[in-house]
């Protein structure tokens, strides 16, 4: 734990074009209406993605099942614990039914939101242009999943959906050892683990994303109950409830 802590300082290339010499962040794009009041509607967590891997000592990740198990289940937890006590009409996780068809109306409209998150967080936060837009940002973005989000809120009841992607790496033992040596011989910082996430909120009766949050720490871990209580709670600062 404290060779993590010690460690985990530089972070991924995808994350540093958002956050560079922090240990923690988290960013809510100004494009969004972070005012909207969401009093009296109701909000279902749908299929949260959360994977969790050990770096090893060549830096390949290895996914570790028995820790991304155990965060799936207490991440959402932690979230719903949040949500409560900011006295949301909250309904029950939503994850899709596996003997649902792949081409079902909620597994389409599933891949466009991931593919909607994708490039929000490309064009937003890592200022690629979108090919239509070029460089220039002369005013904000609508986002939309568009009128097929009504699948969702027939299947859950609910008024909007909230997304949650987290992935999740943390230094082994060789890994450390590579990183001391590295250090000592002044060969340069290796890169140890890294946590960050995404999460999004999308109006079930127009579609519309109106809320969209990114989140990166060198020491956030999901392992523990006090780590993953943090990171539910980065994930959802400034979200309008």
């Amino acid at each position: 734990m404290l060779l993590r802590t010690v460690f985990r300082l530089t972070l991924p290339l995808v994350v540093l074009a958002v956050s560079a010499c922090s240990s923690s962040h988290m960013r809510t794009d100004a494009e969004f209406e972070v005012a909207r009041d969401l009093s009296g509607k109701s909000v279902v967590l749908v299929e949260p993605s959360i994977q969790l891997y050990e770096m090893q000592a060549s830096g390949l990740m290895e996914p570790r099942a028995d820790w991304t198990r155990a965060a799936r289940r207490d991440l959402p937890a932690a979230i719903h614990d949040i949500l409560r006590a900011r006295q949301a009409a909250l309904k029950p996780e939503y994850r899709v039914p596996p003997e649902l068809d792949t081409d079902a109306q909620i597994r389409q409209v599933l891949a466009l939101n991931e593919a909607v998150i994708n490039t929000i967080y490309t064009h937003s936060y890592l200022h690629v242009p979108l090919p239509t837009r070029g460089v220039a940002r002369k005013k904000a973005l609508s986002w939309t999943l568009g009128p097929g989000v009504a699948a969702i809120r027939d299947a859950t009841g609910a008024d909007y959906m909230l997304n949650v992607i987290v992935r999740d790496s943390y230094t082994s033992g060789g890994r450390a050892a590579l990183m001391i040596a590295a250090a000592v011989l002044q060969l340069g910082i290796l890169q140890g683990g890294q946590q960050y996430g995404i999460a999004t909120l999308v109006d079930l009766h127009t579609g519309d994303v109106v809320w969209f949050n990114v989140m990166s720490d060198s020491l956030g871990d999901l392992r523990d109950p006090k780590g993953t209580r943090e990171t539910a709670d980065k994930l959802l600062k400034g979200m309008p409830l």
